[in-house]
């Protein structure tokens, strides 16, 4: 599991955006986080979160995402017409602050563009920011939020912006939306209302103590008296050097001709975000083998995995950093999957297109070598998801279902030995990406709960646990099928493997009340292996909100029960137990109020069994049940299987307890119907 490493998103954040109505907020640090829950919680929507905010800043930095921001105008929680989304954000990388600092120096340098007689030109106010700005002062700028907001009744549907603080106080740059290109006071919920602004030049100037060379961002935030025009405005031409500072953006940008233009902060984000947010589909698309020669001059877009070819020809080919990487993929490739990668290439025009190449990564065995297209799509998933994992430092990366197509022991493999120096958000339906090889795995898990008032985000083992605690629930965690509840829209736990065995099977029935059989609702109907082993799993079920129900044997409604003593300590004992500890009809009626259900007529713990499952089967057909004990002997699951299947009609107690059932679990049982 990845370790200490680099933390580029800080947090998420989501309010009325698709199935988050109310403001739901994920923290992330770094290393691996790793997001379960059923269908339709809304864990591909963390990666829309994403995207959005690139496309909402991206326009002027060709950001690929920005062809699907009008998709987003619909976006709102149950066609509501206004939402937000902020992603908290840290800039910690070296060249991530050196591109803001370029910007700033760039921006006091040509906040005059006409200059008077005897007044700096750019060059000379250049060389004066790049001496005199105190690098630490823009501390500030580096860590902060990006807000992106829509609102259908306002005349600019769009607004976006990077809200920062210092000692206590809060500062804005709008992005896009009224105000667009100025640093205002204050948060960047506040509406800008329009108005005059100051340079950057002057308004550094104006903070700067008497005659000491040095500037100070910091101490000009304590001073803003009304809006700055944050932005650079390139020479239109004259004499006078060019900036060195904005010959330094540009290059940070990837931009060669840069006169006669101007640059926003947006740019800067965009192109950060652009390289350190990587985003992908949980889709993947055929590999792609022809190529124009224009398309392998720069990085390829992954995120559908379509040209990872071209990405790793551009990577063999290229210069010595590129032919490391690419044989750091091509270990990576052969840790997680055994076999041995290569990429062949040769020229190819296309009637349609003009020159190009065909390109096709190869699997290499001996002399031999086979296209990854005709090796399985369990090593076409595995060589996109090398590629994608072997890049610069400080990286996010979004890992959309990584365990399509891949086996359980890549799966491990995958999840084990992603690389510390990267951030990651894994979204999966595999119990084998969840981990539980160490304590502080526990923190990397969340789950996400659907609500009548939108989903809810559930991180519950975030901190320091005590060692004891940690390694019940590592333990707890480590059978596969237990990490599968994670993804369980509802829980039915059953006290032994017979009422398990038989219940599954007759509840398939359950169209006959109207209801979805619990396989055709995410509900697994699992056994605990006796009435004193359901604590485990209800405090993983309640400490993730995962929806659950108990059916047990009479013993088990006790106040003195194990049962009662796990729900006690959960603060979860039904309050309504009567006094009278033998009647057993107002107890069981008690225990149902609190999620608790029993075929049993009586507590049977006299050492008689007759409070037990068993009883039941008997009482519905003693001959067939008596018959099915002396062929299988003591095996439970398959006793109480067989019997059902040999009366397949399930009796009326059974789907009368499952509509009950159902009730308490509400919406998670609806929610699947029709």
């Amino acid at each position: 599991m990845a370790g200490v490493g680099s933390v580029l998103v800080e947090y998420i954040e989501a309010e009325g955006f698709l199935v988050y109505g109310e403001m739901a907020r994920l923290d992330l640090g770094s290393g691996v986080t790793v997001v379960t829950g059923p269908n339709g919680a809304g864990k591909t929507t963390l990666g829309r979160c994403l995207e959005l905010a690139r496309a909402a800043i991206g326009r002027a930095a060709d950001d690929p995402a920005v062809s699907r921001l009008g998709l987003y105008e619909e976006a709102g929680y149950e066609g509501a017409g206004s939402f937000a989304v902020r992603l908290g954000l840290c800039l910690d990388q070296p060249g991530e602050r050196r591109l803001v600092r370029a910007f700033v120096c760039a921006g006091f340098a040509t906040a005059y563009r006409s200059p008077s007689p005897g007044q700096l030109d750019a060059g000379e106010l250049d060389a004066m920011a790049r001496s005199w700005l105190v690098e630490d002062s823009l501390t500030p700028l580096w860590s902060g939020s990006l807000l992106v907001r829509f609102d259908a009744g306002m005349s600019r549907p769009w607004y976006a912006a990077w809200e920062f603080a210092h000692a206590r106080e809060s500062w804005h740059v709008v992005l896009s939306g009224s105000g667009e290109g100025q640093l205002r006071a204050g948060r960047a919920e506040e509406s800008a209302q329009p108005g005059g602004s100051v340079s950057l030049t002057d308004w550094l100037l104006a903070s700067k103590p008497g005659d000491e060379h040095s500037m100070d961002f910091r101490v000009a935030l304590q001073a803003l008296p009304q809006p700055v025009a944050f932005s650079v405005q390139t020479p239109t031409g004259g004499a006078g050097a060019i900036p060195e500072s904005l010959r330094e953006l540009a290059a940070g940008l990837g931009i060669a001709d840069y006169r006669n233009r101007s640059f926003g902060f947006d740019q800067v984000l965009s192109a950060l975000l652009q390289r350190g947010i990587v985003l992908t589909d949980n889709r993947r698309l055929p590999l792609t083998r022809w190529f124009p020669f224009e398309e392998l001059g720069g990085p390829v877009d992954l995120r559908d995995g379509a040209g990872v070819a071209a990405e790793l020809f551009r990577l063999k080919t290229g210069d010595a950093s590129m032919r490391e990487r690419f044989e750091a993929i091509r270990a990576t490739f052969h840790r997680i999957t055994g076999r041995v990668l290569d990429v062949r290439a040769w020229p190819a025009a296309s009637a349609d297109s003009g020159p190009g190449m065909i390109i096709e990564p190869v699997v290499v065995s001996g002399r031999a070598e086979r296209p990854v297209e005709f090796s399985g799509a369990g090593v076409q998933e595995a060589l996109v998801l090398c590629v994608l994992l072997v890049g610069e430092t400080g990286r996010f990366l979004l890992l959309d279902e990584p365990a399509l197509n891949l086996e359980a022991t890549v799966q491990r493999r995958l999840i084990s030995g992603l690389p510390a120096d990267s951030q990651y958000l894994v979204i999966t339906h595999s119990a084998e990406l969840v981990p539980f090889d160490e304590p502080e795995d526990l923190g990397r898990i969340v789950r996400l709960n659907p609500g009548p008032m939108g989903t809810e985000i559930r991180r519950p083992l975030l901190g320091n646990l005590p060692v004891k605690q940690s390694l019940r629930w590592l333990q707890l965690l480590e059978p596969a099928e237990v990490r599968a509840l994670l993804f369980a829209a509802g829980v039915i736990l059953c006290e032994g493997p017979t009422d398990a065995g038989a219940l599954r099977r007759w509840w398939r029935g359950a169209a006959k009340v109207g209801l979805p059989a619990p396989g055709d609702a995410n509900i697994p109907v699992i056994s605990v292996d006796g009435q004193n082993n359901y604590g485990p799993y209800l405090r993983l079920l309640h400490a993730f909100g995962i929806p659950w129900a108990v059916v047990a044997d009479g013993p088990a409604l006790r106040r003195t029960s194990q049962l009662a003593k796990d729900l006690d300590n959960l603060g979860l004992l039904p309050d309504t137990l009567p006094d009278d500890e033998d009647d057993f009809a107002s107890c069981r009626e008690a225990w149902e109020s609190a999620g608790v259900f029993s075929f049993a007529v009586q507590f049977g713990d006299d050492h008689g069994k007759g409070g037990e499952f068993e009883v039941f089967l008997r009482d519905i057909d003693e001959g067939l049940f008596d018959r099915i004990r002396a062929e299988l002997g003591r095996s439970k699951p398959r006793v109480g299987a067989r019997f059902a299947a040999e009366h397949p009609e399930p009796p009326a107690a059974v789907l009368e307890m499952y509509t009950r059932i159902a009730s308490r679990l509400g919406p998670v049982v609806m929610r699947q119907t029709g």
